[in-house]
């Protein structure tokens, strides 16, 4: 991952970009809250604990980077313990 960052910093460098700190964050959240969501099957509670954020925080980033939550039925829950 170092590497990559790395990767992705020497390039906003080269092209004169600013606000890179902005830009990374944009580039990583949406794809590890949405990660975090899919390991807890939309459970925000437990994805927010994941995360280390408070759960309205969590849902506040859901709303910022529009992203679509399904939380498992309780009959599918059901279902996965038997």
């Amino acid at each position: 991952m170092e590497s990559k960052f790395g990767e992705f910093i020497r390039a906003m460098k080269a092209s004169s970009a600013r606000s890179l700190y902005s830009t990374i964050i944009h580039a990583v959240e949406r794809p590890m809250i949405e990660l975090a969501l899919r390991e807890t099957q939309g459970n925000q509670i437990q994805a927010a604990q994941l995360l280390g954020l408070n759960r309205n925080t969590l849902r506040k980033k859901i709303t910022e980077c529009k992203i679509s939550v399904k939380k498992r039925l309780r009959s599918q829950r059901n279902r996965a313990s038997s």
